[in-house]
């Protein structure tokens, strides 16, 4: 995960190819004929694998903490907006044409202006041709806050969004409350798609760069991570029996923040950990978490031409194995292969174009605009 300041987490990249998978099994699961229920836990977690994108919100909020020094570097908002622009619209520019093109008919100026910010409305062409790019304009919106966000956290401390997600765990209990029976039992979209549902997880993703930047130690110790799997896999396997997360009832909506505490343990933990990966195996699985937003938005056009035209195997006799196995080798080779293809051709080349957003200041929060240009070499190693 490169930054525009040249700050690189391999870790971190390898955190995203695991959320993509996971996203993508979750996404084969029903395609390859997975049951709608499973008493093995491995496979209740992967039922439960559109958690990975909660796994990405996380990482956003995580990453930006870092890269801001934790409030401690000023950011030059127009170029922080540039840079997120440069990162997310080129292919969900390449996603957009598809989408106009196949509701051509029935597309309103109105649904193609939602490409900006709201693709994650029902009506959205983008939405309705892919509901992955819901993610998009969460992340969207989020992004023009983070600027703040940071500074209010960089004067007032950590306390300030451990109190603000508490406020919002409250407020979307309350919207629940009164306008939750106006929905289906079962349909929790409007939080689940949306931010009175995701803006939390992007606050804990903050509030744990927070606790790294302050203690960088914490969960060095090897069996940290380990513990911690063990622990969130109880905690899943409890979600998945309860069927608690994304329930479109009040006493559930502090669900999804735990979820999302989960991940930022695991977070912490795998990124603390002296455990390191062999060399050659890390920065194979760094360069293919760089394809993982691309990876994330084109791997569902593999499952939808491989459930077409009949192209699922039978490998072992049991339906939750088999449709695992047919993720990872059936579906997870070819994506991969689309998703390289994509952020060589379409992603990279935008991504070199982005400039610092970043610099110390005594009184750090959002900065004006400076006139003065990137210094050469500046645009190297550019990712996020």
């Amino acid at each position: 995960m490169r930054s525009s300041s040249k700050t690189y987490y391999e870790k971190l990249d390898h955190l995203r190819l695991f959320a993509a998978t996971l996203v993508l099994l979750y996404h084969t699961w029903a395609a390859a004929g997975g049951p709608q229920a499973t008493s093995n836990w491995l496979e209740q977690f992967v039922l439960l694998g559109n958690t990975g994108v909660t796994l990405f919100l996380v990482l956003s909020g995580f990453l930006f903490t870092l890269l801001t020094d934790g409030g401690n570097k000023a950011i030059i908002y127009p170029r922080f907006l540039a840079n997120r622009a440069l990162r997310i619209f080129p292919l969900l520019t390449v996603l957009f044409i598809g989408a106009m093109a196949v509701h051509q008919r029935d597309a309103t100026v109105t649904g193609a202006l939602s490409f900006l910010l709201f693709s994650n409305l029902g009506k959205s062409p983008l939405f309705q041709f892919s509901n992955a790019l819901w993610t998009v304009a969460v992340e969207c919106q989020f992004y023009i806050m983070f600027p703040f966000l940071i500074r209010f956290a960089h004067r007032q401390g950590a306390g300030y969004l451990i109190g603000l997600a508490v406020f919002w765990i409250g407020w979307r209990t309350v919207i629940a409350t009164l306008f939750g029976a106006s929905f289906a039992p079962g349909d929790a979209n409007y939080v689940y798609f949306t931010m009175l549902g995701r803006f939390d997880q992007f606050l804990i993703g903050m509030i744990a760069g927070l606790v790294h930047l302050k203690s960088p130690r914490l969960l060095r110790s090897p069996y940290a991570l380990g513990l911690g799997a063990v622990v969130a896999l109880c905690c899943f396997h409890l979600i998945s029996v309860t069927g608690s997360l994304w329930k479109n009832d009040p006493r559930c909506m502090p669900v999804s923040a735990l979820e999302a505490l989960l991940w930022a343990g695991l977070l912490l933990a795998y990124f603390q950990s002296r455990s390191q990966l062999p060399a050659a195996a890390g920065r194979a699985l760094a360069a293919l978490g760089q394809c993982s937003y691309s990876l994330y938005l084109l791997h569902i056009y593999v499952v939808l031409i491989i459930n077409k035209y009949g192209g699922w195997v039978h490998l072992v006799s049991d339906p939750g194995a088999n449709a695992i196995l047919n993720g990872l080798l059936l579906v997870w080779p070819p994506a991969l292969l689309l998703s390289y293809f994509s952020y060589r051709l379409i992603e990279a080349p935008f991504l070199s174009l982005r400039t610092p957003y970043t610099r110390p200041s005594a009184s750090a929060g959002v900065a004006p605009p400076v006139a003065s240009s990137p210094a050469p070499g500046a645009a190297a190693r550019r990712q996020h």
